[in-house]
């Protein structure tokens, strides 16, 4: 049998970064394929994770001492999803045992994201395995730094797709190859199968409250959930996936691992976020949200708003209950047509010249 790997950002304690990680898995696996998520983790994107008290610079702070005890609920919730859902092993990576290796989703061809690493341009895979790329994210504009990276190891893949529009059109004009659009793989799970792996924080008592989420905290989210919260008479309950604090009254919750954030997002009567993956599970399980681009990074929220037709309230609310869930069932139904076929080609027709694209 075939054995397919995917190289992604399974590593990182976001809950996005782990949950469509878990989704391609899990997808691929149900489809009859022998799959496994590769355990790669670079060094620098894996220093803002570690529980180690010295710093990068081998120094112990006081500050981060505090920071991993604060973690410590979370990182542990974080660590079972890793064991338990993904089922990642703590092995060397061997890329040529895989006939085939997916990379993506997430933002895996970021550069400053990944501090210009070449291994998700399978840099490191000098023979066997054939890459194809699902999903992947540039996070901003094609620039000359990502443009170089991209012609050098783009003979590495058989089929390419991104997440968003924009980047499928930039780099199919730039390679001259076709790519496609497809739909981040957390859509490629039903509301239905997400539920069956929620999990209740331990911490919450509130039965009905507004999800506030943030990132990167603005003056727009701020009055955003104040305004609901002052309009609804609703708690809020902010979690972030480094336990990061925000300077507003609500009730921070530090027990949240991706599980739980699939509960609260099913169970809030509002969500405020500036979360791509937020909005997508929004609209997964229909809920009323209040959506911000985040910054550069927009781009992945706005082709979102594109793909369901979404309208704002007067309050700026979207109802994804009435979003244009036909144009997105196609969509999802064109992402699954494509890494099947992709990945069964490469399987079926393992020398063929790369740059095929698949009509």
């Amino acid at each position: 049998m075939a054995k397919i790997g995917i190289l992604t950002f399974h590593f990182a304690h976001n809950y996005g970064a782990m949950l469509q990680a878990y989704a391609l898995r899990k997808f691929l696996s149900d489809c009859g394929y022998e799959c496994e998520v590769i355990n790669y983790i670079p060094e620098k994107m894996g220093r803002a994770y570690s529980t180690s008290l010295l710093g990068p610079d081998n120094s112990v702070s006081l500050r981060r001492m505090f920071s991993i005890y604060k973690r410590r609920k979370q990182v542990s919730l974080f660590k079972f999803f890793l064991e338990e859902y993904l089922k990642v092993k703590d092995s060397d990576v061997d890329y040529s045992k895989y006939d085939v290796i997916v990379v993506g989703s997430d933002q895996v061809w970021n550069l400053d994201l990944t501090y210009n690493d070449k291994v998700y341009f399978l840099a490191e895979v000098v023979n066997g395995s054939v890459g194809v790329g699902y999903a992947i994210s540039i996070g901003k504009k094609v620039d000359d730094k990502l443009a170089d990276m991209i012609v050098k190891y783009i003979g590495k893949f058989r089929h390419l797709s991104f997440r968003e529009k924009s980047a499928c059109d930039q780099i199919s004009k730039l390679i001259g190859r076709e790519c496609e659009n497809v739909a981040d793989p957390v859509f490629l799970l039903s509301k239905d199968m997400w539920m069956q792996i929620e999990s209740k924080p331990k911490s919450i008592k509130e039965n009905q409250f507004i999800l506030f989420y943030a990132l990167d905290s603005n003056d727009e989210l701020l009055h955003a959930v104040s305004s609901l919260r002052e309009k609804y008479n609703l708690p809020v309950v902010f979690i972030h996936p480094l336990c990061v604090s925000v300077d507003f009254e609500c009730i921070k919750l530090n027990d949240v691992g991706p599980c739980e954030f699939l509960w609260l997002i099913h169970h809030s009567t509002y969500i405020v976020t500036n979360s791509f993956h937020a909005m997508a599970f929004s609209g997964i399980y229909g809920k009323k949200s209040i959506i911000a681009h985040n910054g550069e990074l927009g781009e992945r929220t706005k082709h979102l708003y594109t793909l369901l037709n979404l309208v704002t309230d007067s309050d700026g609310i979207i109802d994804f209950n009435i979003a244009n869930q036909k144009r997105l069932e196609n969509h999802i139904i064109n992402s699954k047509w494509f890494i099947l076929h992709s990945i069964d080609d490469v399987i079926n027709k393992p020398n063929q010249e790369m740059g095929m694209i698949i009509k």
